[in-house]
């Protein structure tokens, strides 16, 4: 086995031994890992209510887990393969979204799977942090994970429905009072007269006039171009793929997910 395989079945085994714990004691289905102690035992019973109501409604698992740190994975590679190992092996729906919060670095990384690569757009996840956003400033976890579980919820549905979020709600109205025209034309208001008035003096000046060569400039002799070539450099080329206004990539298990992140 090279070293290309053992490190992605040894992020697999850790965090599979991060799983036992929480599944010693709570049910397969669970939709709520706090491993990093954020919530209550009161708060976390109503959120998981709340997620499985919103899991079975809308035939797509939502997801909350929380870590103090990820060590050496980045939120993207964690979220992902938690998603794969501790949900999707344990019974979980292959379609869904996960939530991932890191206290050591305040950061929210969400990770779409399945037809959540679909129903979630870039800027449906951009609604979302939006959303949860005041919440975790304030470190009001338990509100920002049931705004989470609601609005994962409505945008499942609006993308079944056939209503996807594909701009950010007010974003067209934003577009509509754009200042961008109105400061156009007055710039062009503004150079019109004085166009007219510096034309005015451009004519006025009679001891001017255009050189179209640069012969008088030059010392005869002093220029000699003994030999030319053109050589290409590099070329640098960077390819993001998107399908149908989401961003995806590949996890080490070449599963594909959507996802994003951001920190408060």
């Amino acid at each position: 086995m090279n070293k290309k395989t053992i490190i992605p079945v040894i992020c697999v085994l850790l965090i599979l031994l991060l799983c036992v714990p929480a599944f010693a004691s709570e049910s397969s289905a669970s939709r709520v890992y706090d491993y990093a102690g954020m919530l209550t035992g009161t708060e976390l019973n109503s959120l998981e209510a709340l997620l499985t109501s919103v899991s079975a409604k809308n035939d797509f698992d939502v997801v909350v887990v929380t870590e103090k740190d990820t060590g050496d994975y980045t939120g993207q590679k964690y979220a992902d393969s938690f998603y794969e190992v501790c949900v999707s092996y344990y019974g979980m729906r292959e379609d869904g979204i996960l939530l991932l919060w890191i206290e050591s670095t305040s950061e929210a990384y969400i990770s779409t799977s399945g037809y959540g690569t679909y129903a979630f757009t870039d800027a449906g996840l951009s609604y979302l942090f939006d959303e949860i956003g005041p919440s975790l400033r304030s470190r009001d976890y338990a509100a920002a994970f049931r705004i989470f579980a609601e609005k994962s919820g409505e945008l499942v549905a609006m993308a079944k429905a056939g209503n996807r979020m594909t701009t950010k709600p007010g974003a067209e109205t934003k577009k509509e009072r754009n200042p961008i025209v109105g400061a156009i034309g007055s710039l062009i208001a503004g150079l019109l007269p004085a166009g007219i008035l510096t034309g005015s003096w451009k004519n006025r000046l009679k001891s001017v006039h255009q050189n179209t060569s640069a012969r008088g400039y030059a010392v005869e002799g002093s220029f000699v171009i003994e030999k030319g070539r053109d050589t290409f450099l590099y070329n640098d080329v960077t390819k993001t793929k998107k399908e149908n206004g989401t961003t995806v990539h590949k996890s080490d298990s070449g599963q594909v997910h959507g996802g994003a992140s951001r920190k408060f």
